[in-house]
């Protein structure tokens, strides 16, 4: 494997076509945990097969549309056994990128949002799930507020 400079964002797609499969490798971490790496929608775009670290949210795109492999250890053997893998079922893999990408145009992800924008509606159910708070009706006296702090009844 050899380092690519940096691509500008407009020949991303000839630069994907020359590749066989993305490699992601991270630490785990709350990050990993709490993120979704933009760049694995991007290789799905670009209909790369994926070789990568375990990650909520990846996991299951890649399992769902079977278009890579996930690595679970931190063994560099494991993840060339994942790359070997996916080269031998790369185009499987891609077919699976496609449809993902496909599935996921912005002018089908947004249609609900397009929808709601052009008929919006009060949600019935939305009060069945508000919080509501107890405010006292008269603001606590200082004297009130003072016996609070330091441990008397009020």
């Amino acid at each position: 494997a050899r380092s690519e400079p940096w691509i500008a964002y407009e020949p991303r797609g000839a630069f994907y076509g020359r590749c066989d499969a993305a490699l992601l490798k991270f630490t785990q971490s709350i990050e990993t945990d709490l993120s979704m790496r933009i760049r694995v929608f991007d290789y799905l775009w670009g209909e790369l097969p994926i070789v990568t670290s375990s990650a909520p949210g990846t996991d299951e795109i890649l399992t769902r549309y079977g278009a890579g492999e996930i690595v679970r250890s931190t063994a560099p053997e494991d993840f060339a056994a994942a790359l070997v893998r996916v080269l031998r079922e790369r185009a499987r893999m891609r077919e699976g990128a496609r449809r993902f990408a496909e599935e996921h145009q912005w002018s089908r992800v947004l249609q609900p949002l397009v929808d709601f924008v052009r008929a919006p509606r009060f949600d019935s159910q939305k009060e069945v799930f508000a919080a509501t708070l107890h405010v006292p009706e008269h603001p606590r006296s200082l004297l009130d507020r003072i016996k609070r702090r330091i441990g008397g009844t009020s």
